[in-house]
């Protein structure tokens, strides 16, 4: 989401920490890595997922998610549980709440 120019600027903000966080020596392969996750598309075989599912991540993610894709990834799932934590972005949905969260879940699959 966002206008162009934050979306580009975010872009190669991301890449280049990526790369720093990675300690990827050769900054081309990153490129290729965001080339084959952009271009890689299950969306039509979403329902042959047949396991608890937990969607999770930033309801602000200006890489992967205009404010769709997560909601429609988990209605692509039979039975999927999304959670979207409101002022987080795609790499910060971490932390203290995300830990309970997934905690939860897993508790919760493993009761069933």
């Amino acid at each position: 989401g966002g206008p162009l120019w934050s979306r580009v600027l975010l872009r190669g903000g991301g890449w280049l920490m990526g790369s720093a966080a990675l300690s990827i020596k050769e900054p081309s392969d990153l490129v290729v890595t965001i080339e084959a996750e952009d271009s890689f598309d299950v969306t039509d075989r979403l329902g042959e997922i047949r396991v608890p599912t937990l969607v999770i991540g930033g309801a602000r993610g200006a890489f992967y998610d205009d404010g769709r894709i997560l909601p429609e990834t988990a209605a692509g799932i039979r039975g999927a549980r999304l959670i979207l934590y409101p002022r987080r972005g795609h790499m910060s949905a971490t932390g203290r709440r995300a830990r309970r969260d997934i905690a939860e879940f897993l508790a919760a699959d493993a009761r069933v």
